[in-house]
């Protein structure tokens, strides 16, 4: 009996460890969280993004400026500029 709830419990413990796991991969996939932490920190670090307090204006400016450049520069769809600059702001 001891044996069955252990097993029982495991597994609903595993399942909900699972189901946490994939709903953090979909929520974060693409997020403009995601993107600075994947795409900005190539350079250099992510305390750096947050200090900077810029506003929309500014942020859109210095997004365009590091893709710009040629060699470092991040390649960002639309979406994920869209998706970083909300970020951005929102930080």
């Amino acid at each position: 009996m001891k044996k069955m709830i252990l097993s029982s419990l495991l597994l609903g413990l595993m399942a909900f460890v699972l189901m946490q796991g994939f709903q953090v991969r979909e929520l974060g996939a693409g997020s403009g969280e995601s993107i600075a932490q994947e795409r900005c920190t190539a350079c250099h670090g992510i305390g750096r993004v947050e200090r900077a307090g810029h506003d929309r204006a500014r942020w859109n400016s210095t997004v365009r400026r590091m893709m710009g450049k040629s060699n470092f520069g991040p390649k960002l769809s639309d979406a994920e500029f869209e998706a970083l600059i909300e970020y951005l702001v929102s930080i």
